[in-house]
């Protein structure tokens, strides 16, 4: 089953490859990405029988296999390389948009005619800057920022595997991450920035896990300062570690009294730090971060119902913002791991955003390696049929989304969720299936 699993995830990695210009061609990506999909749920069915080499060489493999692929469904990666660009011709990036007279100077456009919203300033923080910098430096190049994209994957994937170690997990369950299709697409293949922020996110776990405060603290700020999300874990983390240092005092105490104090100085330090660089342009600085919150819709269940029931945007908008705070709070002061605070915020979040590309799903699956959620995996699967918008968009130029695909998306992956319980349950069994290796959850819920 093993041999079975690579082979179809191979050969959906190389039709994908041979399919050309992914956004005219959405259906035939879609077959191939089935046939990838389809050997991803084998490798699952069959993780016992993985080595640890066999899933890093394998996932390498398969990304090398897409990495050549034009970004043909999302233009993303032509903003980084801009970006990066502009900072190399000593703009801040944060000062003018794409479309300013300004950056003529900028003398690619090549680039510039993909990067979407031209009149619009950057929305990504500093260290994402960085890392475009240094890109646009090693070759002002698509290829530039997908290999880098693919060297921080790598990094992912082995702090996973010593996350996995530190709560008795068989390292080779990394594949549930390494091996999914949508991490392999929209990483090595559209090269989204997101998974260098869920690498250090997932290195911020690992060392609070082992107690190194001021490092996991470092990387969640470097994390937050790539893409905005992870900044609402720092209470989480510094309540975790207060609880490991607690030592019969009270955990509040001990968040002011102990050495888990480090996280919350150092977290401040690192993520203000990272600002300062580019305050020249003072509040420019958070470019259309704005823009983005109040405007940007997309491939959103719980938003569209809202907006169906005949509520404003704004009020929608609102509404669910409470609700992603008040999770927040809660994760915040609850008695769990900070990896699981990270797994229920991160979920409500792709539950409650009012714009849903499929790359944000990417955020979740590192989790499927310690929580049994195939709702989670599945949608994981059924998200890329958001990209069914470019069939009308390429033909007319007009975005307009159809309304079945993200029900179908968000039931579908409920239903797949639910529908194992729930025949338990008529059959008198409580809990997952046994067995299913998705059914069962691997970190303690009150223990260190």
């Amino acid at each position: 089953m093993a041999i079975a699993s690579v082979l179809l995830l191979a050969a959906g990695c190389i039709s994908i490859l041979l399919i050309g210009d992914l956004g005219i061609r959405v259906p035939a990506f879609l077959m191939a990405y089935v046939v990838a999909f389809a050997g991803y749920l084998l490798a699952v069915r069959s993780l016992d029988g993985l080595s640890f080499t066999t899933v890093i060489v394998c996932g390498i493999a398969f990304r090398l296999t897409v990495i050549a692929i034009a970004p043909t469904l999302s233009d993303d990666i032509y903003r980084y390389l801009w970006d990066g660009l502009v900072q190399l011709q000593g703009f801040n990036p944060y000062q003018y948009p794409p479309g300013a007279e300004e950056l003529s100077v900028v003398l690619r456009p090549d680039i510039l005619q993909h990067v979407n919203h031209p009149h619009l300033p950057t929305i990504y923080p500093p260290f994402a800057q960085f890392f475009f910098r240094l890109c646009a430096w090693v070759a002002p190049e698509v290829w530039a920022i997908k290999s880098g994209i693919v060297i921080w994957d790598c990094v992912a994937v082995f702090f996973l595997a010593g996350l996995a170690r530190s709560y008795d997990i068989e390292p080779a369950a990394v594949a549930l991450y390494f091996w999914n299709p949508l991490v392999i697409l929209e990483g090595a293949g559209q090269g989204h920035i997101d998974i260098v922020a869920i690498s250090l996110l997932i290195s911020a776990l690992l060392y609070l896990r082992i107690g190194g405060y001021g490092r996991s603290a470092a990387a969640l700020a470097l994390s937050g300062l790539t893409k905005l999300l992870p900044i609402f874990l720092l209470p989480a983390f510094w309540r975790w570690a207060a609880r490991g240092e607690a030592d019969g005092r009270s955990v509040l105490r001990a968040m002011f009294t102990t050495r888990a104090v480090v996280v919350p100085v150092v977290f401040g330090l690192v993520f203000v730090g990272g600002y300062i660089p580019f305050l020249d342009v003072g509040w420019q600085i958070l470019g259309s971060l704005g823009t983005y919150a109040s405007s940007w819709e997309f491939n959103a269940p719980i938003y569209g119902l809202l907006r169906e029931l005949g509520l404003g945007g704004q009020t929608s908008r609102l509404l669910l913002a409470v609700g992603f705070l008040a999770t927040a709070c809660a994760v915040s002061v609850r008695p769990i791991p900070a990896i699981q605070a990270a797994y229920y915020l991160l979920g409500m979040f792709l539950i409650l955003t009012p714009t849903l590309h499929p790359w944000y799903v990417v955020w979740i699956v590192p989790f499927l390696c310690f929580y049994g959620n195939r709702g989670w995996l599945t949608m994981s699967g059924l998200v890329v049929l958001a990209y069914l918008v470019l069939v009308g968009f390429r033909e007319t130029g007009v975005w307009e989304e159809e309304g079945w695909v993200r029900w179908l998306i968000f039931i579908g992956s409920g239903m797949v969720r639910v529908a194992p319980r729930l025949l338990n349950a008529i059959k008198g069994k409580g809990g997952p299936p046994a067995g299913d290796p998705l059914g069962q959850t691997h970190v303690p819920i009150s223990k260190r």
